[in-house]
């Protein structure tokens, strides 16, 4: 717990628990790493690691709920940097949406202590690296789009074991392997979308949802590939 030393008159000082200064603080990094204030951006300042302003009014996309910060929403804002760890501090997100800009780096893998995370939306992005098999921890979620960023390796087996998670967004990734079968049955998928991914193919069994894009991606049958 961070504590904070107020001074009163006649030598006398209080010292009690800052409830919100460690989220503040990750708040700053936060602005830091992913250029706001470069950007010219209302509302996000920080003097000494810590908010010129309520992080809940007036910081521009973040909504809060008795004090705790639920929603982080920056889509083509023309943010220029990376996503700092201190991202896991944040563990009342329910929505967090940084698509459309340009930021690069190494996915976090403290973003799967955001466990009430609903919707996180990283496409149009330039991530590079694996996905963190952490993001499996992330129970919540039912939106997940990675989409547009040329992050490599193989779908985690975590990602493909979340029950909750309906929609799922890889396309024009540099994703490799193919998609296992157990995607059918893990996961209550009802949009699925790969097209233009280097993915080798995907189980026939994913043609039934709904709103698949699958581009020129091939169908694993019996060990070949299949094209149709």
């Amino acid at each position: 717990m961070v504590s904070v030393k107020v001074s009163f008159p006649h030598n006398r000082t209080l010292t009690y628990p800052c409830l919100y200064c460690t989220v503040d603080a990750a708040m700053c990094s936060l602005a830091s790493a992913v250029n706001f204030v470069g950007q010219g951006e209302s509302g996000w300042s920080c003097t000494d690691g810590l908010p010129s302003t309520s992080v809940c009014s007036p910081w521009q996309g973040v909504t809060c709920l008795t004090g705790d910060i639920i929603s982080i929403e920056q889509s083509n804002n023309l943010l220029v940097g990376t996503i700092p760890s201190s991202i896991g501090v944040l563990s009342s997100l329910t929505r967090l949406d940084f698509s459309g800009n340009s930021l690069h780096g190494h996915l976090p893998s403290s973003i799967g202590a955001l466990t009430r995370v609903v919707t996180l939306t990283l496409g149009g992005n330039t991530f590079s690296g694996s996905i963190p098999s952490s993001f499996g921890q992330l129970s919540s979620l039912t939106f997940l789009d990675l989409s547009g960023s040329p992050i490599i390796g193989t779908l985690p087996q975590s990602i493909i074991s979340l029950s909750s998670l309906h929609h799922l967004a890889i396309d024009s990734t540099s994703l490799t392997g193919s998609l296992p079968v157990s995607l059918c049955s893990d996961v209550a998928l009802t949009s699925l979308s790969i097209a233009s991914s280097a993915l080798a193919c995907f189980p026939s069994c994913l043609s039934s949802i709904a709103n698949f894009s699958r581009g020129n991606v091939s169908v694993c049958m019996q060990s070949k590939i299949q094209y149709v």
